[in-house]
């Protein structure tokens, strides 16, 4: 019996594939807000075709096979399927034929054109979204910096899909935080090495110190087990990180520029975040807590400032993030109301927001100036610099500069300034061979799109120490300008600006008068 089959992509087609096994039918799984969501999904990157591997062995399935189902009465089969989905349209025949070698139109690259990627499902009899990696929508003006590339083998063809792996969690091997936890260790294992641990893995080492909580909506409610696991508290979810080497950044979202702009500056530097949030009706009625994976997000095209400080952000520009949410599936739509809180596609789309509560970031030890310090740092330096250009010091057209603020790795940093045409030789070189740490905080002050000026932050050293470490001046004479600026209002208003300021603008000017 061949272990291969391959159809023609349909929304029935797939839910009698998924239901083979399961104890749901086909009907049922169309209906539901999975099904609806993959579907929608499938169609919008243009799936065509879908070959099927019927004995599939998954190894982070396997991880929660043997921790947990291998233990049940009941025979739960470690074997998946996975199902691989493809732009282009072929048929069994042509496909066999390909895989023997025999003459066929279709050949290994026309698979790797067209490859979407992959959906493993579990043996499970409702749960059975397994690791899952499909190719997302098309870019800009979405973003999805998180994404990596997975190699794939199907049958012994190399196939490649840049994605970061979903599954919908299991409610026994895991809840919806493990399962974004796990998404989000597929994002940083890749980034900072490593181990991806299962969901499985997760919840247990999770749990290890303190017992689970379950967060409802005004109380706090404890549960004794930590299988069958029902809900991560922070802490807990806090100790998944640290037990995967990193450092937990956690993040109490107040207004949506925090949020807009924290998950920004994390996420350009290709590390995925978690968002926690506290789901409610349309009617303001609590339903309780939930954690997604925060995978990418959407700009607006104009400018938007902040309406309580002025400041103009490029972060302020995210109307819509994208989301890994074990509940509805990968790269689901949070767009932001007026209100702050989240649309989303929980229970189907419109019956449910989400207030946002908290972020927490996933990072290496290294990295210890926060996001918050630096935005914080920068507003106060836009505030100076709109000051000088209010009183005619500044060559500034626009109305207001606007700034793109994010973390950025050291080897991302010198690709950008080696593909940059306007600096002078000895700026660009000098840039080059400088040192740097390994990650970078990046302040770019732009007008009309276009970068005048990057500060550069190092985001390995205290905060009362001289953090900014070079300067990139794209328009010398802005920088000329500014030096200037800062001299002469130094000399009669230091005393009424902060010192973290005064410190920042003086290094600014000492930075200036040398070439970095």
């Amino acid at each position: 019996m061949l272990s291969v089959d391959v159809f023609r992509y349909s929304a029935q087609s797939l839910a009698q594939t998924l239901a083979q096994n399961s104890e749901f039918t086909p009907l049922e799984f169309s209906n539901d807000i999975h099904g609806i969501f993959l579907n929608e999904y499938l169609s919008a990157i243009g799936v065509i075709t879908v070959v099927v591997e019927k004995a599939y062995v998954d190894q982070h399935f396997l991880e929660d096979y043997a921790g947990y189902y291998a233990h049940c009465f009941a025979d739960y089969s470690r074997y998946c399927m996975r199902l691989h989905f493809f732009g282009a349209q072929f048929t069994k025949t042509s496909f066999l034929k390909l895989l023997r070698g025999e003459t066929t139109p279709l050949t290994e690259q026309n698979l790797r054109d067209t490859y979407r990627g992959f959906l493993v499902v579990k043996p499970l009899p409702q749960t059975v979204i397994g690791r899952t990696c499909l190719s997302t929508y098309p870019e800009r003006p979405r973003f999805y910096p998180i994404c990596r590339s997975y190699t794939v083998t199907l049958f012994g063809l190399t196939l490649v899909v840049s994605s970061l792996a979903y599954q919908e969690q299991d409610r026994a091997a895991a809840a919806c935080a493990s399962s974004a936890l796990w998404s989000i260790f597929h994002g940083t294992g890749h980034l900072f090495q490593h181990e991806i641990p299962s969901p499985f893995r997760i919840t247990s080492s999770a749990t290890s110190i303190s017992p689970p909580t379950i967060e409802v909506a005004d109380s706090l409610s404890p549960q004794t087990r930590s299988l069958p696991s029902r809900g991560l508290s922070m802490f807990q979810m806090a100790q998944a990180v640290r037990n995967v080497g990193l450092e937990p950044y956690s993040v109490k979202v107040q207004n949506t520029f925090i949020l807009r702009n924290t998950l920004y500056s994390y996420l350009r530097a290709k590390i995925p975040v978690l968002l926690m949030l506290n789901l409610q009706t349309t009617d303001n009625r609590s339903i309780g807590k939930h954690a997604v994976a925060v995978t990418g997000y959407r700009l607006a095209d104009q400018s938007i400032t902040d309406v309580s400080t002025g400041f103009v952000s490029v972060g302020n520009r995210i109307e819509r993030f994208y989301v890994h949410d074990d509940q509805v599936g990968p790269f689901a739509r949070m767009g932001i109301e007026p209100d702050g809180r989240l649309s989303t596609s929980y229970g189907g789309v419109g019956s449910h927001v989400a207030a946002p509560e908290a972020v927490l970031v996933p990072l290496i030890s290294s990295i210890r100036i926060s996001a918050g310090t630096i935005n914080d740092l920068v507003r106060e330096i836009d505030g100076f610099i709109e000051q000088a250009r209010l009183a005619g010091q500044l060559d500034i057209e626009s109305d207001r500069l606007e700034w793109d603020i994010y973390l950025i790795s050291v080897q991302d940093f010198k690709r950008d300034i080696l593909s940059t045409n306007h600096l002078t030789y000895e700026h660009k070189s000098q840039l080059l061979i400088h040192s740097f740490p390994l990650y970078l905080w990046r302040a770019t002050a732009m007008e009309d799109e276009q970068p005048v000026l990057d500060l550069l932050f190092d985001s390995t050293d205290l905060e009362q120490g001289r953090i900014l470490t070079a300067l990139v001046a794209h328009k010398p004479a802005f920088l000329r300008q500014l030096r200037t600026a800062i001299t002469s209002i130094l000399a009669f208003a230091e005393p009424t600006l902060s010192s973290r300021l005064v410190s920042t603008l003086k290094n600014i000017v000492s930075a200036g008068q040398k070439a970095i």
